[in-house]
Formats: structure tokens, C-alpha cells, sequence
């Protein structure tokens, strides 16, 4: 608050607070009343922030006052605190079942989403200083809604709007608390719930009108219309799907970390890098180390690599393993990561429709790590043809052969994509999961997950490596040969070429990296 009374915008921010306040007594979130005796207030605070739209022009002033629940007491003032949020995955999932069935899909958002929900614990909290009601300094909010900053605000808020959703008769699925559905003769309807934004889908505009209608009566939700923006990724409807990008959130690291490159990278990594060490750090490099952001860009492009750039994944997975202890070298990879994100910040993950339901690639890169000689995973996944998964990940074992670790990679990846096929599944209400399609670049690799009974190779394989051969079995997956040229994981387990990488991207389905 302080901060925002030396500002030249205070009066924008004064005016954000005024607005709040009213808002809080026009939704009937608290009562002035004395303190009881032996009863304790919450100090209250402002938080203030600017929303921005997708291209990151400034749109308004927004204060929130916040109640400050660090000081509240377990069992006296909260009891549950958990309130989930949807997996980016699934929001991808949804998005390939908007592509795929050529879904009408608009977005809304629940303004002060937190206090639409009824507060059961007996709360008071001081007036924010500087705003209180004349004549009223002394008197304190018994508050009745479940105002921000509490322990307990997104639990009751989301208990609150998944009551009314399954009232309306949609349903969680079972991989994801806030991906609902709804099937009926006219078609399915799909909403996809972060906290308060929401987005709904279904092959008639009408059926999407009337949630929404619904959702304004109950909790006042504005329709954003045909949405634009989710959760900083930009979101474009084609002619042959949807692309997603962050250009945005892009500019913003750059801007962050000061990064205005002279020299172009057209990697996200050298070729052949090794982020190895065997040595000790000097008490100099330590101490050097000690003034970078390394932990902060590492954080910044794990949230990139995970959303719309497959291509960050691999090098985000080699330095994020530096945090505890950066060195020069990994400060040095973590700054030509930069480099590249200058150069390909307008890069576009293209969700174009397929016929496979779920479709995964893994590869391996045998021994990779030289200080343990671990190997790399890398899993890629499609849902009717759309990236919605990917991951690159240092093996937990040493296996004795490049053959071993693609088994083990195609048991990783097989993992991931049987609770995808699972969502996937329940969303498309089959009596079975869809069949995983797996491509391995490995025929040694698919011969010892084909073959029955054991061997001596296969006595070396982890027990628990086995599910892969017993999904085969199960008839839940198959097994499909792909050459190395045409594996997207490939891109997942190795820094690459400049030419390799481009190809590699073209697979993944980004496009307008320039790099």
C-alpha cells in the first residue's frame, strides 16, 4: 500500500480500492460489528495489479483486499484448505476435443470469484487503514463470504461452483477435478474450471449460452466471448485448428532478465553441450554464481517449456538440475536459452485434428549423464492429433544397453499416456480407454516388449518396467516402428542441430520458430 501511495498512478489505485471495497458490501461479504471479547482480527492488505490483455496492453487498475490468513489458527478460524485447479494437460485435452469435433467455445470469468462462497468459520478482519467507513473507525468485518488471502477462500470457492456444475448435470472426469462434461442427445458439453476462469464448449452455440446464463444468474460470470487468452497463452481459432502462443510471456522474461541479445542462437542448446560436472565449484565461482537469477529463468522457462514449447524441454531439463548449485557453465547454457527465446519468440503450437485418439512417441539417449551414466527419457504425446503432452527426464535407473533404456523410456511415456487416454476415454464415453498408439525408434527395443517369457537382457529390466509388456498384453496399447528422422521425442532427449532441430520442431507442430 505504501509503495502504491508514492506512485504517480495512486489515484487510479485509490480509485481500484474504492471500487473494491464497494464491491465487497454490494455482495454482502461482511458486517461492521465491535470485536467480541477474546476474539482476534485479521489485519487486511491490498493487493494491487494491472490486467493486460493478450498483446499486453494495460486495461485496467484492479485492487484486491486481502485478508492476511498467515495468521490464522488451524482448527479455529480454517479446517481444509485443498482446492484444485486444472492441469494444463487437460486444457489441452479440451482444447484437441474442440478442434477434433469442431466445437463452438466461448470463455467467461467469476469477478471476485472468492467471496461468491459462503464462510462457515467465525472470521473477523480489520478495516483496510485508510478506507475505513467514517463514523465506524473502531468497529471491525465479521466477514460471511470467504474473502481473499483466508486459508480456506479457494476451497469454498471451488466447493461452491462444483456444487452448481453437477446440479446442472455435468461431471468431473475422473483424471481431473475441474475438466467437466455433460453428454446428452444433443452432443457433449465440456467445461474446463482454473479458479475463476472458465471455458465451455459444445457443438451447439446454444447449449455453451445457456451454461453461461446460468453461470451469470448464479455467480454473476462475465462472457468474455470466443476466447482469445488463457491462463497468458494466446489462443487463435484457424481453418485447420487452433494455435497457442506465448509471445507475451516471452517478451516479459526477456525484458525481466535484462536480455536484449547481439548474437542470435538458433539452438536452445549448443550441440553435444554437456552440463556435467565432476569437479567442486571454486568459492569465486560459487560466490559469482550467488548474484545471478539462475533459479529465477530456470523457473520462468520451465512454465514456457511446459505450455507451447516441446523445444525448451530438453535443455530446461538439463539446468534446471543446477539450481541448487549453479555454475558458470549451466549460467552461461541458461543465458543462450534466452538467446533463442529472442529469436523464436513468436513461435506457435498448432493443434490440428487426426483420427488416433492418443498417440505417443518415446526415445531414449542411452548413458547421457557422463557422472552416473543415467539415461534420458523423452515422451511426446497427441490427442486426435494435437500436442497436449511432452517431457524430457533423467531415467531413475543405469541400464547396461541403448535397447534397455528405450524400454524403459516406452514404459515412462506409457505411463503418462494411459491417463490421458483415460480423460480422453470418459470424455468420449467409450465402455474401454482408447487404444494408445506407441511409436518406438528402437525394433530391438519392441522385440524384447513383444516377447514373452525372459532373458538374461530382460532379467536386467527393473520389474516395474514390465507394465509396458503387460499393457501390450492388455490390448491397451500398440506398438508401432517409427524411424529416428520422424520422432518428435527425439527433440526430448538431446540438444540438436540447427537443420535436425527445425525438422524436429515441424514434427511437434510448432511453427514461426525461425531459429
Amino acid at each position: 500500500m505504501r509503495e502504491a501511495r508514492l506512485s504517480p498512478q495512486w489515484s487510479k489505485w485509490r480509485r481500484a480500492t474504492e471500487v473494491e471495497i464497494r464491491s465487497l458490501e454490494a455482495n454482502d461479504t461482511f458486517e461492521l460489528v465491535p470485536l467480541p471479547p477474546g476474539k482476534t482480527a485479521l489485519n487486511t492488505t491490498v493487493q494491487f495489479r494491472l490486467k493486460v490483455d493478450a498483446d499486453g496492453n494495460v486495461e485496467r487498475y484492479k485492487a484486491r483486499v486481502c485478508a492476511c490468513g498467515n495468521l490464522q489458527v488451524y482448527l479455529r478460524d480454517y479446517f481444509h484448505t485443498h482446492a484444485p485447479v486444472i492441469d494444463l494437460v487437460c486444457v489441452k485435452i479440451f482444447l484437441a476435443f474442440v478442434v477434433k469435433f469442431d466445437m463452438y467455445v466461448r470463455q467467461g470469468d467469476v469477478p471476485a470469484a472468492y467471496i461468491k462462497a459462503p464462510l462457515k468459520e467465525e472470521v473477523y478482519v480489520r478495516q483496510v487503514r485508510g478506507f475505513e467507513r467514517p463514523g465506524s473507525e473502531s468497529l471491525v468485518w465479521k466477514l460471511k463470504k470467504a474473502l481473499y488471502g483466508l486459508r480456506q477462500a479457494g476451497h469454498e470457492w471451488n466447493r461452491e461452483i462444483d456444487k452448481f456444475l453437477k446440479e446442472y448435470g455435468l461431471q468431473p472426469t475422473t483424471g481431473d477435478a475441474c475438466l467437466y462434461y455433460k453428454r446428452d442427445s444433443d452432443g457433449l458439453l465440456l467445461v474446463c474450471l482454473y479458479v475463476d476462469d472458465i471455458l465451455v464448449a459444445h457443438q451447439h452455440k446454444e447449449a455453451v449460452l445457456r451454461l453461461l446464463t446460468a453461470l451469470s444468474i448464479k455467480f454473476q460470470v462475465k462472457d468474455l466471448g470466443v476466447p482469445t487468452q488463457f491462463l497468458g497463452t494466446k489462443i487463435q481459432r484457424t481453418e485447420s485448428g487452433i494455435e497457442l502462443s506465448q509471445t507475451t510471456y516471452v517478451e516479459e522474461i526477456l525484458q525481466r532478465f535484462a536480455m536484449s541479445p547481439t548474437r542470435q542462437a538458433d539452438t536452445p542448446m549448443v550441440p553435444n553441450t554437456r552440463l556435467e560436472f565432476l569437479d567442486e565449484p571454486s568459492a569465486q565461482e560459487v560466490e559469482e554464481m550467488s548474484k545471478v537469477p539462475y533459479r529465477q529463468v530456470v523457473g520462468c522457462l520451465l512454465y514456457l517449456a511446459r505450455v507451447t514449447r516441446p523445444d525448451l524441454s530438453f535443455s530446461i531439463n538439463q539446468l534446471a538440475r543446477h539450481c541448487s548449485k549453479p555454475r558458470k557453465a549451466a549460467w552461461d547454457a541458461a543465458k543462450h536459452v534466452l538467446r533463442y527465446l529472442h529469436h523464436t519468440k513468436r513461435a506457435r503450437l498448432e493443434l490440428s485434428p487426426a483420427e488416433e485418439s492418443v498417440s505417443l512417441a518415446t526415445d531414449a539417449d542411452w548413458a547421457n549423464d557422463i557422472s552416473d551414466r543415467k539415461s534420458i527419457s523423452g515422451f511426446f504425446i497427441r490427442v486426435f492429433g494435437c500436442p497436449v503432452h511432452w517431457g524430457s527426464l533423467k531415467q531413475s535407473v543405469v541400464t547396461l544397453s541403448s535397447t534397455t533404456a528405450e524400454f524403459v523410456a516406452a514404459c515412462e511415456g506409457l505411463m503418462q499416456a494411459e491417463w490421458i487416454s483415460l480423460v480422453v476415454g470418459e470424455l468420449l464415453g467409450d465402455d474401454v480407454e482408447p487404444v494408445i498408439v506407441q511409436q518406438v525408434n528402437n525394433i530391438s527395443a519392441i522385440s524384447r516388449i513383444k516377447k514373452d517369457g525372459s532373458s538374461n537382457a530382460q532379467k536386467a529390466i527393473d520389474i516395474r518396467f514390465h507394465y509396458v509388456k503387460d499393457a501390450l498384453k492388455k490390448n491397451k496399447m500398440v506398438l508401432q516402428y517409427v524411424p529416428t528422422s520422424d520422432n518428435p521425442a527425439d527433440l526430448l532427449t538431446k540438444s540438436l542441430a540447427k537443420t535436425e532441430l527445425s525438422r524436429k520442431r515441424d514434427l511437434c507442430g510448432l511453427c514461426g520458430a525461425t531459429g
